[in-house]
């Protein structure tokens, strides 16, 4: 938000008065003979002049008004190619709108997620910076026509590269079923084991799958018609990912920020470097001829020390790649990273459980790690150069229903690379049941406790029946009022908790429920039968516990 803008002076009158700045107006706010307040409009970042028009004509002299919204510089300057480093982007004028992106030689723009927001530093957490390819349901069969082949049908990508597949875009070919699904080899229709598959075939969708390995992968379709005859395949060819050399850029209502334009002349002199000519600091021109425009290059708000003391960043010279250290404003993506994760072990469990990873160049100190399953931070309970173990907390939000992509961040590089694609399926437990018996009748009231109770991914099943429809959900714990039940009558029934297609792990001694007749509650008898006031009524029966 731009702002206010208070204009002291004399003689405005006290009759409205106009104010510009640049070509754009003002909204005068209130106007007196002696100041003028105006709202200020949302302008690209420059040097404005402020033009007031009073009834007694335009105000003297012309002032200007300079928005300020420009960067400085982005620390560190090297990090890994597969995302996941710290970046710090150092300027004035960012707000929450502002959002910041690196562009490659391209053009392609890769996001940095924002972490924090200052008006002059911002913290962003970089994406994987390979370029993402882009498969389509919309390719052309020779005989059969458009929609019935992948296009590309072959494609090469870059190790670490996301591969999108995006289907069922044309409405006349709505009674197809497409799905991806990784065979052994171009003639193969059986899923190969671990291999990458989207699920159920569908008219409509998409499936994003990252490459970390080497080789070739064959895919196909399977059979996409009613007919039983077409299928769509593809080859997807993975090389050696090539380091990126990124710029940042950062924009804010469209508005693109400004950075120093060198060589820029200013008084008839050509500078390539910030200057100190007329004036107490360092500073630019974002434009390479002069306007009266200055940026100030010296950061007014300091990067954060690691708070693990960590220094090392990548040093990619052992890969024949150096640091864009010259331009401020640029970042090396390299492949080229210190360390690589080997394996993971177990590949599932429960809350509580302890994983661990092996690999080369770890941090020795578990601050420096970043074991990421889905989106999840698990937390380090120890490292060396070769192993990290971290222990799954309770209420972890992970989603029991798919298993999880595993990836590990060392502190100022970023992700490590990964020999393979690493995942983990976290299984929801069922800690304790209580009641676990109750009225046959119904209206027991049983709480479930646990852990991985994903909502809308959860129910609730005993013996066969699904009562997800009377049970309150959260992740920690099921809630449900038991109906009557007339069928399993003093009988123990199992009670599933089912994530997706995945049961939850019983922890406790037992994870039955019993309608019982020994605790049901019964009347016998009820006295007096008739009353025509307030009246002491007496009840007599069987399990009338208060």
């Amino acid at each position: 938000n731009p702002g206010q803008l208070t204009i002291n002076g004399s003689l405005f009158g006290n009759t409205a008065a106009l104010v510009t700045v640049g070509s754009a107006y003002a909204s005068v706010i209130s106007t007196s003979a002696n100041q003028i307040v105006a709202s200020l409009s949302y302008l690209p970042p420059g040097r404005y002049p402020i033009r007031v028009s009073t009834s007694n004509g335009f105000a003297r002299p012309v002032v200007f008004l300079e928005y300020d919204f420009y960067i400085q510089q982005v620390s560190p300057q090297v990090g890994s190619l597969y995302g996941g480093t710290d970046i710090y982007i150092q300027g004035e004028g960012f707000n929450n709108s502002t959002d910041v992106s690196f562009l490659d030689a391209d053009n392609r723009s890769v996001p940095c997620n924002i972490v924090f927001t200052q008006s002059s530093l911002i913290h962003c957490q970089m994406t994987p910076s390979a370029p993402e390819v882009i498969i389509t349901s919309n390719g052309v069969d020779p005989v059969y026509g458009t929609g019935f082949a992948w296009s590309p049908q072959y494609a090469t990508v870059q190790r670490g590269a996301v591969v999108t597949w995006q289907w069922g875009s044309s409405s006349l070919l709505s009674s197809l079923n497409y799905k991806v699904q990784q065979v052994a080899n171009a003639y193969a229709t059986d899923p190969l084991p671990n291999g990458f598959d989207s699920g159920v075939a569908m008219p409509t969708g998409s499936f994003s799958f990252q490459f970390t390995t080497l080789g070739t992968y064959y895919y196909w379709s399977t059979i996409v018609d009613k007919a039983g005859l077409v299928s769509l395949r593809g080859v997807i060819t993975v090389v050696d990912a090539q380091p990126q050399v990124l710029t940042v850029q950062a924009s804010s209502n469209s508005f693109i920020a400004q950075s120093c334009a060198f060589p820029f002349t200013y008084n008839g002199n050509s500078y390539t470097a910030c200057t100190i000519a007329n004036d107490t600091q360092p500073w630019c021109s974002p434009f390479t001829s002069y306007t009266g425009q200055r940026l100030y290059c010296t950061p007014t708000t300091s990067v954060p020390v690691s708070p693990c003391g960590s220094s090392s960043t990548i040093n990619p010279s052992s890969c024949l790649q150096t640091v864009p250290s010259s331009n401020p404003l640029q970042f090396l993506a390299t492949p080229c990273t210190m360390g690589s994760v080997a394996s993971i072990s177990p590949t599932q469990g429960t809350s509580g459980t302890t994983i661990t990873i092996t690999g080369t160049s770890f941090g020795t100190s578990a601050c420096e790690n970043d074991v990421q399953i889905g989106s999840y931070h698990c937390p380090v309970v120890s490292a060396s150069s070769t192993q990290i173990q971290c222990q799954i907390g309770a209420g972890s939000l992970i989603n029991a229903k798919t298993t999880q992509k595993v990836q590990v961040a060392r502190d100022l590089q970023g992700y490590l690379f990964i020999n393979g694609l690493l995942t983990f399926q976290f299984q929801a437990s069922v800690a304790n049941i209580s009641p676990n018996y109750g009225s046959v009748m119904g209206g027991t009231q049983v709480t479930i406790n646990g852990d991985g109770f994903a909502i809308g991914d959860t129910r609730l099943i005993i013996a066969g029946t699904d009562y997800t429809s009377l049970a309150t959900i959260t992740y920690t714990q099921i809630n449900f009022r038991t109906p009557s039940q007339t069928t399993y009558v003093n009988q123990n029934l199992t009670v599933v908790i089912a994530i997706g297609a995945n049961q939850a792990i019983c922890l406790a001694s037992s994870c039955t429920f019993q309608w019982s007749t020994s605790i049901t509650p019964y009347f016998d008898s009820v006295t007096p039968a008739h009353i025509s006031g307030p009246t002491t009524l007496a009840v007599t029966g069987r399990n009338l516990t208060l």
